[in-house]
């Protein structure tokens, strides 16, 4: 009667210690994973972080992806449905309101590569909903324009459309956004010579005094 208490008793032992450590592992599993997903996508969103997105939908299959796109969390920004692309950089949600993204100059649609801007403009962001982070110094253009950077699936679409080659840089100060920042996308479009800067007019005419890249 006695062994069989002892062998009972050791069982329940065996069992709640082997038991407490594959809760302890998988617990720790569960919260390492929780913090890599918060480490992977919370960025401040005026300041964009290059960062690979490898996990993109459909809508950025045809996109070329590097380790340059970057990548945001949408805690807390305005929430809008795209119902019309105006040109490269401007656009009209919720039927009547107007935004201007920021911190990019796209050539207007009767320029060269107006169109192409417009073309990749809309297949990213037309009839669907977007996030948008407004310029905190100042909101509105001199046109009464919305100013400020659009996001979908978490993607920056005005350095996506930098990143094309389909726009240059184009500070408004004072600003949220550091635009040196940004140099990189633009660089990156133009050693690659993707649309406007294959042209050696626009490549001449926009390469900025300083260096493009920030020193570490």
């Amino acid at each position: 009667m006695h062994h069989h208490i002892r062998q009972t008793t050791l069982a329940i032992i065996t069992l709640l210690f082997f038991g407490g450590g594959l809760y302890a592992v998988l617990t720790s599993n569960l919260v390492t994973k929780a913090a890599d997903k918060i480490t992977e996508t919370f960025f401040i969103p005026y300041l964009p972080r290059a960062e690979t997105d490898s996990g993109q939908s459909s809508v950025w299959d045809q996109q070329e992806q590097n380790d340059t796109t970057a990548v945001v969390q949408p805690y807390g920004l305005l929430s809008y449905f795209v119902t019309e692309v105006v040109d490269g950089n401007t656009i009209i949600v919720d039927n009547d309101k107007r935004i201007r993204l920021l911190g990019i100059k796209a050539p207007d649609k009767d320029e060269e590569y107006g169109i192409e801007a417009y073309d990749f403009l809309q297949k990213l962001i037309d009839k669907n909903e977007i996030l948008f982070a407004p310029d905190a110094n100042q909101p509105k253009d001199e046109f009464g324009r919305l100013r400020g950077i659009v996001y979908r699936e978490n993607i920056n679409i005005n350095t996506e459309i930098l990143r094309a080659g389909l726009a240059h840089i184009y500070p408004v100060l004072p600003s949220s956004i550091n635009f040196d920042d940004w140099q990189i996308f633009e660089e990156e479009a133009r050693m690659a010579q993707r649309g406007l800067w294959g042209g050696k007019l626009y490549f001449n005419r926009f390469i900025p005094e300083k260096p493009l890249l920030p020193s570490l």
